[in-house]
């Protein structure tokens, strides 16, 4: 009686010769355009320029019945609320830079800067984390709220 004998197959991964080739050709293209861009500034954005018109230092408070208020950091007086379940655009922004402070350490009692630029932007910036929100990419209407603000102080 024979014994059945263990046969080993090493399957083979074939790659068809065009298919290395062209692969080699787009690497090859791509870092060319990368180093060209690189010496030659092709395909760069810059940052417009812009003056800060128009500044609003505001403290963020969650009120308790859900609303969102923004007070003076001077006089602690409530400048704007927004009432639960209003204003999402607006509370997604300070979310963000909120969370932005909480991952840096920072507390809550340092004042955010709504701001408006010579080029008509809206920017909601954190001095403390330097980081800006672009408001106006939220739309119209909550440009309006954020001019009047700026208008009423």
């Amino acid at each position: 009686m024979s014994s059945p004998t263990a046969h080993h197959h090493h399957d083979e991964i074939v790659i068809p010769k065009p298919l290395l080739i062209g692969a080699a050709v787009m690497v090859c293209v791509v870092v060319i355009f990368v180093g060209i861009s690189s010496m030659t500034g092709f395909g760069k954005v810059a940052a417009t320029p812009y003056t800060v018109s128009h500044s609003l230092p505001m403290i963020v408070v969650d009120e308790a019945d859900g609303g969102v208020g923004i007070y003076d950091p001077d006089t602690q007086e409530q400048i704007y609320v927004w009432a639960p379940g209003t204003g999402g655009f607006e509370r997604t922004a300070l979310r963000a830079l909120a969370t932005q402070r909480s991952k840096s350490g920072l507390g809550r009692d340092l004042p955010f800067e709504l701001q408006r630029t010579d080029t008509n932007r809206y920017l909601l910036h954190d001095p403390s984390t330097q980081t800006t929100v672009s408001l106006n990419t939220f739309g119209e209407e909550s440009v309006k709220i954020y001019d009047q603000l700026l208008s009423a102080n």
